[in-house]
């Protein structure tokens, strides 16, 4: 079976092996086995790793749930995301968020774009754009999986706006955690915690960049 797809965790398995959980185009989301990946002269050697996009050929499972991983050739990785923590945080959440509420083996292909554009979207990305390339990944996603309705309260709308223009929310990033919690609790999902650390940093950030604006707008108006 050929795909391609984006590597969502990665775990050791035995003592060569590696398991790597996906999200595929045309297959959503499998996990794979590849077997003997961690040896040195493996020719997965360098291609599964967190976010890497991939063509892969897989084996169906038999006995398991495991696809066998036969072939994996890397088409990008996000490389950008060593130099940024708060970058890594994002695509966690992103991360957990899909897999928490999507299903095994059961084609996605417009939440995989979303992904993949938030992928690419992360790139050279300031905080200001964390989290508005967040907010439209999390509402896509979650109103694509029918969690929350075309019909979104003011303040998520402006934000979600196709204008290009940037509005200013008070609070926004509870506000947007408050607003989807209560509609994952209300379908009887858990709200990942990955997700609850990246908002609890990413609002960590904001206040800590305002208040370096405002001590540098302070100095430049006493000169």
């Amino acid at each position: 079976m050929n795909d391609e797809g984006i590597i969502l965790a990665i775990q050791k398995f035995r003592d060569t092996d590696i398991i790597a959980r996906w999200i595929c185009r045309e297959n959503g989301r499998m996990d794979t086995l590849a077997r003997n990946a961690r040896r040195p002269d493996s020719p997965f050697h360098g291609r599964i790793d967190l976010y890497h996009c991939c063509q892969i050929q897989t084996t169906a499972p038999v006995h398991s749930q495991l696809h066998v991983l036969k072939e994996c050739r890397l088409v990008s990785h996000a490389g950008y995301l060593g130099r940024s923590l708060l970058a890594c945080e994002a695509m966690a959440a992103a991360a957990s968020l899909v897999e928490s509420i999507t299903e095994k083996n059961t084609p996605i292909p417009k939440i995989y774009e979303y992904f993949q554009q938030f992928i690419r979207n992360l790139d050279q990305a300031c905080i200001t754009d964390l989290e508005r390339y967040y907010t439209q990944f999390e509402v896509q996603f979650l109103q694509e999986c029918g969690v929350l309705s075309e019909r979104l309260p003011e303040a998520i709308a402006l934000k979600m706006g196709t204008s290009g223009q940037w509005v200013e929310v008070p609070d926004f990033v509870r506000r947007l955690e408050l607003y989807s919690n209560k509609h994952l609790i209300r379908q009887q999902l858990s709200p990942p915690l990955a997700r609850a650390r990246f908002f609890n940093h990413l609002i960590r950030a904001q206040r800590a960049n305002e208040n370096r604006q405002q001590e540098e707008d302070k100095g430049n108006s006493g000169r």
